[in-house]
């Protein structure tokens, strides 16, 4: 894969550890799809689809805190998949027990890292990130970063922006 001299020393280490695994991700997942080199994202906003701080996956959590040490945020905002839980709904002890005592025991550190990753608001939660009130509808002909599989076919087919198989 063609490297600019930039990706190259990223890739080398020259921004840390951290940076140069990111960037050997970033490489072998363009190798993996047979990219030729890697192409600017040109949009306003990224997309994320992972919303819930559920506790089986804090290992992934643990990685966002490495990631954020060393400084490896978005220079995007982005918006992300709705929240699994909404704080307006009453909920009873034993709800409240098992949804954000076990099964969403993340949910505040997750939500605090989409925080400093660069997440537009908290009204930003959605699976429908194009829609024109969340603000993040691209241009045609614009690279996206979206990871949300309905976002990009519609994104791809009926907006005439490009994404990736994120």
């Amino acid at each position: 894969m063609l490297l600019t001299p930039e990706q190259q020393a990223m890739l080398d280490g020259a921004q840390g550890e951290v940076m140069a695994k990111v960037m050997r991700s970033l490489v072998m997942y363009g190798e993996t799809f047979g990219a030729e080199k890697m192409v600017p994202v040109t949009s306003k906003y990224g997309h994320t689809v992972i919303s819930f701080g559920i506790g089986v996956m804090k290992p992934v959590y643990d990685l966002y805190d490495q990631l954020l040490d060393a400084g490896a945020v978005s220079k995007q905002q982005f918006s992300a998949d709705p929240l699994p839980l909404d704080p307006k709904v009453p909920s009873n002890l034993l709800q409240d027990l098992i949804f954000k005592g076990i099964m969403y025991s993340q949910q505040k550190r997750y939500e605090a890292q989409l925080d400093k990753f660069g997440m537009l608001g908290r009204d930003a939660f959605t699976c429908a990130c194009y829609l024109d009130e969340v603000g993040n509808k691209p241009q045609m002909g614009e690279v996206l970063s979206w990871a949300e599989s309905s976002a990009v076919v519609y994104a791809n087919s009926v907006l005439g922006a490009r994404c990736n198989r994120n």
